[in-house]
């Protein structure tokens, strides 16, 4: 995504990097606007429920390496851009992607 030009953040970034909790990751999330990207189904569900975090990428490739799913995201970057002119929820696969909210 950085080589894409994107400013993007990785769980890696904050001070606790991988041991950042979930609700922290949440609020850093929702203070900096941003979308996160996850296969979670944590996430999905606090999207779904509580509306946090406010835009969300699901993604439902299953146990792939990132070195077929980062190529695939990348290919379909601005359709997934687009589909967040049609919702705040975007579910991307290996079969497409659909968008609601």
């Amino acid at each position: 995504m950085r080589m894409a030009g994107r400013d993007v953040r990785h769980t890696l970034d904050p001070p606790r990097a991988n041991a950042t909790t979930d609700d922290a990751l949440r609020d850093l999330i929702m203070s900096e606007d941003r979308v996160i990207i996850t296969k979670d189904r944590g996430f999905r569900a606090s999207h779904v429920l509580r509306g946090r975090p406010k835009r969300l990428v699901f993604v439902t490739t299953g146990n792939i390496r990132n070195a077929q799913l980062v190529p695939l995201f990348v290919r379909n970057l601005a359709l997934i851009e687009e589909a967040f002119g049609k919702g705040d929820y975007v579910e991307f696969g290996l079969d497409g992607l659909r968008a609601q909210g």
